[in-house]
């Protein structure tokens, strides 16, 4: 870092913060809360001409004295061209060297930062470099292939069917609805109750006809009445079932090898630049690995008996009345017109597989 401006001539010297490579940073410290630990610190003031270069920024919960005689608890210690420590305040940096404390405070933590950065990325590449066989097992987890084959076997239901629940997956308002009949009771008391007292009536003032017509309307007050209502019975379950076009492996594979990649480049001494994206991207690709792991949940939870049965009152809605479905200990079966039936089953080998790189990483 360039030498920072003197606004005084009393001090003739230079302060200067060395500009570290990614690697020294991994192992230099910048920051102590025993600065005395450090090493010699000279009893007098560094000499009008002396160049200092800093060392760490400290803080103690005693109160130090300063080379210069002044009391401290933070400051930065500086080494001098003799060897020798010196320790250094703010009002001291101002009034001795013409320093802008709050200017050198923000150009020592810029490195400070990319310290803590690159410390993240090291541990966690070397945590992803650790996981290697762990997220090398779960691509090649046989609920990976048995999820690929069940993605195929849900294309096997009614294409009215699945093209509707594929076509509500696509948006945030994923609910299956339907029209159902349903018996409209208060409707049916107040027709018998009209047509006994219309009945009552004719029987006492009523010619023949109003009474045969009367009767007539009596008998049919007895017929049930429907009322039709949308309602909403649940959201897509699933939802990658319908959606996939894409094999869970590949998937899984490209993240991987991004994951493994950058690992490997961040534990070399290659120099990179924007930390903070590098961080981005690590943590997008291992939630991004979870997520495809999750669908296997995902499809496992399809096959539970109350999502059967909600799957299916769905289907026995108006708009799917010509569809002949039933339910099966842990699946679905649908008769077609020729006889054909289609059974949708739980797969024996769709089980949860127990890995999540953000709760191992603690992103």
């Amino acid at each position: 870092m360039a030498a920072l401006e003197k606004r005084t001539t009393a001090f003739t010297g230079q302060l200067k913060v060395k500009k570290y490579s990614d690697v020294e940073l991994r192992d230099v410290s910048l920051v102590s809360e025993s600065p005395m630990a450090l090493g010699d610190f000279s009893e007098n003031p560094p000499r009008p001409d002396e160049d200092l270069t800093f060392v760490v920024q400290y803080t103690s919960e005693e109160t130090l004295t300063c080379a210069f005689g002044h009391p401290h608890k933070r400051g930065f210690v500086l080494s001098g061209s003799e060897g020798f420590h010196h320790l250094i305040g703010c009002d001291c940096a101002r009034s001795r060297y013409g320093l802008e404390w709050d200017s050198f405070v923000l150009q020592f933590e810029k490195q400070l930062d990319r310290q803590k950065s690159l410390a993240w990325l090291h541990r966690v590449s070397k945590e992803i470099l650790d996981a290697q066989a762990d997220i090398l097992a779960a691509i090649d987890h046989p609920s990976v292939a048995a999820f690929d084959r069940l993605r195929l076997e849900f294309r096997k239901m009614p294409d009215d069917v699945f093209q509707y629940c594929a076509e509500v997956a696509r948006f945030l308002d994923t609910w299956l609805r339907g029209t159902f009949k349903e018996r409209h009771l208060k409707q049916e008391r107040e027709n018998k109750e009209r047509a006994r007292l219309a009945y009552r009536k004719a029987l006492q003032e009523g010619t023949g006809a109003d009474r045969e017509f009367a009767a007539g309307n009596l008998k049919r007050s007895e017929e049930p009445v429907y009322l039709r209502t949308v309602q909403s019975v649940m959201r897509v379950p699933a939802k990658t079932l319908f959606l996939s076009n894409y094999k869970m492996r590949p998937r899984l594979k490209a993240l991987a090898g991004d994951l493994l990649a950058t690992a490997e480049t961040l534990s070399g001494t290659t120099p990179f630049g924007h930390p903070d994206l590098i961080a981005k991207s690590i943590t997008k690709s291992a939630s991004d690995f979870d997520k495809i792991l999750a669908e296997i949940d995902e499809a496992i939870s399809f096959f539970n008996g109350g999502t059967l049965d909600r799957f299916l009152h769905w289907l026995s809605s108006e708009e799917f009345k010509h569809v002949s479905a039933r339910r099966l200990a842990q699946g679905l079966a649908f008769d077609d017109s020729s006889g054909t039936v289609t059974e949708i089953v739980l797969p024996r080998d769709l089980q949860s597989v127990s890995l999540n790189l953000t709760h191992r990483f603690r992103f």
